[in-house]
């Protein structure tokens, strides 16, 4: 249910976003319904005409050479030329055709002599014909065999075509003879070349063919019995005549569905086509994709929610598409007459389908949602250019061929289309009994393999889309190996267990032992285990290294706080963390699962705090609460999430919803391993167990909070605001007299600040006492103590690593560094010298100052 739940919710966003772009939205139905119009104004303009009557055509005689060939002085050809019999009958032949048409006969003794001759010679252009007989003669006086088998050859390319069709673009071009076509490519109601009463295209009559065979077949005759033949022949008038056609409806618009229908359907997609990419890339380019994968979407589902959000959007422009294409809205006429309208949208839809799977496809190429949009439009569009250059040769092509072409589903729904046309044209139109039928018995090409080929685009596609997001997500995301595929853990998961190598685990062990990093909490479960982590990005021509060997194990049950300056890598570490980054090096194991291999499985119980909005343009922002909620399952179910990362979670909100937040924090952190970054120390000190400080990319150190003022504080501050009578000499004596360790920080203005080091806590209660006594006589308004707190721990650490004088003074006692390093800052006048100090009213709330063994020292103020 849970599954079905995410489902419906992905369609509602994308739904609700589409229906917002009120303008995008009618551009994209307005589209095809144009189109269709334009062809339906066609339609209107374009009116047919009706021949009630059969159609009837003149005989003619075939006795002699159409003009111009009757005065053309060919040659007449003959094979083998070594027979008389064979001489005569292409003498006879010239004889009956007359000697201004044929003026001389050339023989050969063999066909290969013939083809050379007209291969290399230039003189080959003067024959006319040849008749090649197959019988082999003996010898010259040889008569002819009962049994006559010839054959004729002519140019390959007509002489006495019209001009019409002599262009290569036209399909019913007259340049060869199409002897292997028994119908012509692209046909009209009514007969074949209507106004020709000679037959017309291919030109048996125009080029001589028929002349030619009849005059041979008289000569035969003759050279069996010339007196015989003679008589007969006499007697005998052979005419040649077309056969009567019926009635018809002759619609020249046919031409327009045939040549126009596959062009203006690709235009009707194409801007749906970029769109589809722009809306896919957009969520990719902003991290929603993978915030969301963050939050339990699986990546089936985001790709499921967007194909059927399209398929149901297309499924409405294609039904009113067909409805304009099929039903008669003008006098003339329906743009397709003859088809049937389900069949229509069948084919339609099937093409949607591989529109949408295609700018799929295409989406996973790119980062950038407008670059996206502007090359998946210009590559959609192209990939229907290669129809413009097969459809001429359509005729010459193979099975193979067409179905190889269709494989670009531009090309394929644009031969369907030109099917539909052919259909058309044959006056049945595209039905569903001949689906599996080719237009004509010399094609070999039906419809239903259009549709097959369309639906196996889809499927190519979604795989193409499906491996290279996989393998090359891009900017953001874990890529799989190239053999993803082949591994049992992408189908069936990994075990829960974090297999790592010993040699692995004793490097991890050193790189926790250190000075500055505190023993590891014996008896907690380690929820994030990071082994020497390492990110390195390219910047220009430069590689800059983000994360450098992080090791470090945040625990259950407890707060781990990563603290650092703006690009120490905190941000950089959660987003590998979370898959939104590949690490370049180095592993990592949350409740057990490898962030480079079981991402899936680790976002199953991950829960994650971006810092950055995870906005989406056209959603509120009630419907964006409810959105991430119901996604992450909330409130149906309590919050299961066992690791939970939150990226400056805090940062914006006022004192009221900060203190919120801290107490939800710290009630929910039972159970579950919770990492967070910040920016307010303060926050840091009260909810972190561990806190872990960043600089430059690496980890400097690791432990509580006050093993950190253990290991980089100076004791306690106490500031003494001077009255009008101050006297700092004996303050400073009386301060000595109680702590003989304790350091004149500064003496700046109206206020005095001395350094406590903490192994004299014990005497605090008794200077106190002593000060308080004497405030008037000493000159004293005021004064306050407070502890180390975290943002000087936090400096102090910063400036370890940029100073080479502090690297130094890390080898000093902490009162003599801090000594030597606020006598430095007073002297450089550096502002950030008081960075260090608290305020006088940094006090807790019971007005007490909290010292290492957790007594309390009564201020008395």
């Amino acid at each position: 249910m849970a599954v079905w739940r995410q489902f419906a919710l992905l369609l509602w966003k994308n739904y609700t976003q589409q229906k917002r772009q009120i303008l995008v939205t009618l551009v994209e139905v307005a589209l095809p319904l144009l189109f269709s119009g334009l062809l339906i104004v066609v339609r209107q303009k374009v009116s047919s005409t009706s021949y009630p009557n059969a159609t009837h055509y003149e005989s003619f005689s075939v006795q002699r050479l159409p003009f111009p060939l009757s005065f053309g002085g060919f040659q007449l050809a003959y094979v083998p030329g070594n027979a008389s019999v064979v001489r005569q009958v292409a003498e006879d032949v010239q004889q009956n055709l007359g000697v201004m048409a044929i003026s001389s006969v050339r023989g050969f003794e063999t066909e290969e002599h013939f083809e050379e001759f007209v291969k290399t010679d230039p003189e080959s252009g003067k024959v006319l014909a040849a008749v090649v007989f197959k019988h082999t003669f003996a010898h010259n006086d040889e008569p002819l065999p009962l049994q006559v088998s010839y054959h004729l050859r002519f140019k390959y390319s007509p002489r006495n075509a019209p001009a019409r069709e002599k262009v290569e673009l036209n399909p019913n071009n007259d340049l060869d003879w199409h002897t292997l076509s028994l119908f012509p490519l692209f046909q009209l109601p009514g007969p074949r070349e209507q106004h020709d009463p000679r037959g017309g295209t291919p030109g048996y009559y125009r080029e001589g063919f028929l002349a030619v065979q009849h005059a041979v077949d008289r000569a035969i005759m003759r050279a069996y019995n010339s007196k015989a033949a003679t008589a007969l022949l006499a007697q005998t008038r052979v005419v040649m005549s077309r056969f009567p056609y019926p009635p018809f409806i002759y619609d020249v618009f046919i031409l327009a569905i045939q040549n126009q229908l596959p062009l203006l359907l690709v235009l009707s997609f194409t801007y749906t086509s970029l769109n589809i990419v722009r809306a896919v890339v957009q969520e990719k380019e902003r991290k929603l994709k993978e915030y969301m994968k963050m939050m339990g979407l699986s990546n089936g589902l985001h790709w499921g929610a967007w194909f059927l959000m399209f398929f149901l959007f297309l499924s409405v422009s294609v039904f009113f598409v067909t409805l304009l294409l099929c039903i008669k809205v003008s006098p003339n006429g329906a743009v397709l007459t003859y088809s049937d309208p389900t069949l229509v949208f069948f084919f339609l839809m099937a093409f949607a389908v591989s529109t949408i799977n295609f700018s799929f496809m295409i989406s996973v190429f790119f980062s950038r949602a407008n670059v996206a949009a502007a090359a998946g439009g210009f590559i959609y569009f192209l990939s229907y250019i290669p129809y413009v250059f097969l459809s001429p040769r359509y005729d010459l092509l193979t099975q193979a061929q067409k179905a190889s072409a269709c494989l670009i589903s531009n090309v394929g729904m644009s031969m369907g289309a030109q099917l539909v046309g052919m259909f058309e044209g044959k006056g049945t139109g595209i039905q569903w009994n001949n689906l599996f039928d080719p237009v004509t018995i010399d094609d070999d090409f039906s419809l239903a393999q259009v549709l097959g080929l369309l639906l196996l685009d889809s499927l190519l596609y979604g795989l193409v889309a499906w491996y290279v997001e996989a393998v090359f997500p891009g900017e953001y995301g874990v890529p799989l190996p190239w053999y993803f595929f082949l591994l049992p853990s992408y189908w069936c998961g990994s075990p829960r267990m974090a297999l790592v190598k010993e040699n692995e685990e004793e490097d991890a062990e050193k790189a926790m032992k250190g000075e500055f990093i505190e023993e590891e909490p014996a008896g907690l479960v380690p929820g994030v285990k990071i082994k020497c982590l390492c990110k390195v990005f390219k910047v220009g021509n430069k590689m800059r290294e983000a994360v450098r060997d992080l090791t470090l194990n945040m625990f259950e049950g407890q707060i781990t706080v990563l603290l650092g300056h703006n690009g120490a890598g905190k941000t950089t570490t959660l987003s590998m963390l979370t898959g939104l980054f590949p690490p370049t090096s180095g592993c990592a194991y949350i409740n057990g699962y490898d962030i480079c291999q079981d991402m899936t499985l680790v976002r199953r119980s991950l829960g994650l705090c971006p810092q950055h909005d995870v906005l989406f343009d056209n959603l509120t922002v009630k419907e964006h609460l409810l959105f991430y909620a119901q996604l992450k399952g909330y409130p149906r179910k309590k919050i299961g999430e066992e690791v939970v990362m939150l990226d400056e979670p805090t940062s914006g909100m006022d004192p009221s919803a900060r203190r919120a937040t801290w107490d939800l924090l710290q009630s929910q952190k039972q159970g579950r391993t919770i990492l967070l970054t910040t920016h307010f120390m303060d926050e840091a000190d009260l909810l972190g167990d561990r806190i872990a400080i960043m600089a430059s990319g690496e980890l400097q150190c690791c432990g509580s909070p006050l093993f950190l003022k253990n290991k980089y504080g100076a004791g306690y501050h106490m500031v003494i605001v001077k009255g009008e009578m101050c006297d700092v000499s004996r303050i400073t004596q009386l301060v000595h007299m109680y702590v003989p360790n304790a350091t004149l920080e500064s003496s700046a203005g109206a206020e005095l600040s001395y350094i406590l080091p903490k192994e004299n806590t014990s005497r605090f209660e008794l200077l106190f006492a002593e000060l308080e006594m004497n405030r008037e006589e000493l000159g004293i308004a005021s004064y306050g103590a407070s502890v180390t707190t975290m943002e000087e721990v936090f400096l102090r650490v910063g400036k370890l690593v940029d100073s080479s004088l502090d690297i130094q003074a890390i080898q000093l006692p902490a009162l003599q560094y801090q000594h030597e390093r606020r006598s430095h800052d007073w002297t450089m006048d550096d502002a950030s010298s008081i960075s260090g100090m608290t305020d006088v009213t940094d006090f807790t709330d019971s007005g007490t100052l909290v010292s290492e063994d957790c007594s309390n020292i009564k201020l008395n103020t």
